[in-house]
């Protein structure tokens, strides 16, 4: 679990461009991870937490696939980003 929180530390500070669809996506995902202290080294855990990680993996998956076929527009992107003023952006 600490290399997972480390790992997603390290992209956090990152700066990708990705809509706040899948920002939110990625963030639910992470929650539910940790709040349910998921021992990925444990198949039990797996198992146990099936169907709702499958399910907020899928959500990132959506909400990719529009960026990707929305991708062309970068600009409204940006402007999402510096509207949302949860994200600093460096270009």
């Amino acid at each position: 679990m600490d290399q997972y929180l480390f790992n997603t530390y390290k992209l956090t500070k990152a700066n990708f461009y990705i809509s706040e669809e899948t920002r939110q996506s990625i963030l639910d995902l992470n929650r539910f991870i940790i709040k349910n202290e998921i021992d990925f080294c444990n198949i039990e855990d797996g198992k146990k937490h099936y169907d709702k990680l499958g399910e907020l993996v899928d959500c990132i998956l959506l909400a990719t696939r529009k960026e990707v076929l929305n991708s062309h527009n970068i600009n409204k992107l940006l402007k999402e980003k510096s509207s949302n003023k949860k994200m600093d952006i460096n270009i």
